[in-house]
């Protein structure tokens, strides 16, 4: 996952990698870009903690496109999209 966002990173303009292990412990967690995405491995089929969490805390009010990236070593399915979706709506 790391190794991805890195390279997103490079080839996006405008784009700053912030892991949220950095962020996490911050009052105001918001984020004033107008574009996000999130990028992490698939835990048992679903979000891992940290990021469902992560999710649940930022204010993204500002934000009006986001994108998810999840990484897996086999079969993926919707179950994170779909929690993605229900956190941020």
């Amino acid at each position: 996952s790391l190794k991805i966002a890195k390279d997103l990173e490079e080839k996006l303009e405008e784009c700053e990698l912030i892991p949220i292990a950095k962020v996490w412990e911050d009052d105001d967690l918001a984020s004033s870009s107008e574009k996000v995405g999130f990028i992490f491995p698939l835990y048992y089929a679903g979000l891992p903690k940290i990021v469902y969490d992560f999710l649940s805390k930022i204010e993204l009010g500002k934000s009006k496109y986001f994108f998810a990236v999840i990484t897996n070593a086999g079969d993926i399915n919707n179950t994170p999209l779909q929690q993605i979706e229900t956190i941020l709506n």
